[in-house]
This record gives C-alpha cells, sequence and structure tokens, in this order.
C-alpha cells in the first residue's frame, strides 16, 4: 500500500516547482532534504511570504500539496492554488489535498498530521491556528474575514478575527467556518454546517445552519 502510495505521489510530482518552492523558502540545511513535494496541478501564485518548518525533525516529503485521490473528483483537472504573501508554519508532517487553495495575508499555523482531503479553501487574511492531528473533508471554506469592510457613522464593524481550531478535530465535508470562531479539542463538525460562534465543551458534535451542540461526550478516529 505505501508502495502504490509512492508511486503516486511519483507521477504527480512537479520536480521544478518542487525545487523552486523548497529553495525559496527554506533554509539551505533544510531545503536540501526536499521536505514539500508540490503536485503538478498546483498553481503558485505568489512566493513573496514565508514558510517556516518548526519541526525538530525534518524529512523528504513530510508535506504533501495538491496530492491525494478522493474517488469523486478528477484530480487530473482539480488545481491547487498557492497564494502566499504572509506568513505559513507548519510543525510536523501535513497533506493539503488536491484542488485546495491556499491564500494567506496574514499568519496560518497548521499543526503536526494536519489533513485535508480535497477542494478546501483557507482563506487567512489576520490569523488561523489549527492544532495537531486535525483532518478536514472536502469543498470546506474557512475564512477570518469578509474581506469587504462595513462601517456604520463611521466605525468599522466588520474586524477581520483570528479562528483557533484545536486538536483531533475533524471538520466534514462542506462546512463553513466564519471568522472569530474557536472550537476545542475532539470536535467533530458535520457536513454542510455554518460555524458562525465559539464552542469551548471538549469531545462534542456540533451542526446545523448555524451550528449547535448536537452531541457530547463523543469520541472519533481516523
Amino acid at each position: 500500500m505505501r508502495n502504490l502510495r509512492l508511486i503516486s505521489i511519483a507521477k504527480r510530482l512537479s520536480i521544478i516547482k518542487t525545487i523552486r518552492f523548497n529553495f525559496h523558502y527554506l533554509r539551505l540545511r533544510d531545503a536540501i532534504k526536499i521536505p514539500i513535494f508540490i503536485s503538478r496541478t498546483v498553481k503558485i501564485i505568489n512566493l513573496k511570504g514565508e514558510v517556516i518548518l518548526d519541526s525538530e525533525n525534518i524529512k523528504t516529503g513530510m508535506i504533501l500539496i495538491g496530492f491525494g485521490n478522493i474517488p469523486i473528483f478528477d484530480y487530473s483537472k482539480s488545481r491547487s492554488i498557492w497564494n502566499n504573501l504572509g506568513i505559513v508554519t507548519f510543525k510536523g508532517k501535513a497533506s493539503i489535498g488536491h484542488g485546495s487553495k491556499i491564500g494567506c495575508r496574514g499568519k496560518l499555523k497548521i499543526g503536526k498530521n494536519f489533513q485535508v482531503t480535497a477542494e478546501s479553501s483557507i482563506l487567512c487574511n489576520y490569523a488561523i491556528n489549527f492544532n495537531d492531528d486535525v483532518l478536514l473533508s472536502w469543498q470546506i471554506q474557512i475564512m477570518d474575514t469578509d474581506f469587504h469592510k462595513v462601517y456604520s457613522n463611521n466605525i468599522l464593524k466588520n474586524q477581520d478575527s483570528a479562528i483557533f481550531i484545536g486538536s483531533h478535530t475533524w471538520i466534514g465535508s462542506r462546512v463553513i467556518i466564519n471568522k472569530g470562531v474557536v472550537l476545542p479539542d475532539n470536535t467533530v463538525v458535520a457536513s454542510g454546517s455554518v460555524v458562525t460562534k465559539s464552542f469551548y465543551e471538549s469531545n462534542i458534535l456540533i451542526g446545523g445552519v448555524p451550528a449547535n451542540i448536537l452531541q457530547k461526550n463523543i469520541t472519533w478516529e481516523k
């Protein structure tokens, strides 16, 4: 199984994009290990920001961008976007699946064992923090900004607000997470939910539009 996965990655790897990405962002001693693999289907719009590998154990291919194979998508036509004008920090192994879009002008922190299956968007204008062991399904939107400013009596009413996703959290497909949301450790977010407020009790299942607690004292496994 591992060999099949390696063969799949090798077939879709862009050597030019991978070398460019690693040697642009990383120190030479880290870049020569080629810790970040970039797929041919990734469109690199901006490399102006920073990428930080905050890990004591940097290995070849520990971060994958634009790979994966969800059966309901044609990954060959599923283009990922990398548009970084901010600071993206990886704390360990991560996989950002095909068709996923990363737009960063702020500070995006990604914990260990992070996974996005496919076709999801993370838009960080201010601050988004994923703790360890977070799993994102497909067609998710996580955004810490409204982009357009709204004023009342010349006072800004919709400032950007940080998002924090706790450890061992599973976010189902087609979920929207709005700015300012805090999700505690061991949270499951049901598919199709819109999360507009924070939760502070661990081991919960939330869902709905807007999301509320559906069940407490839950556990889940990858």
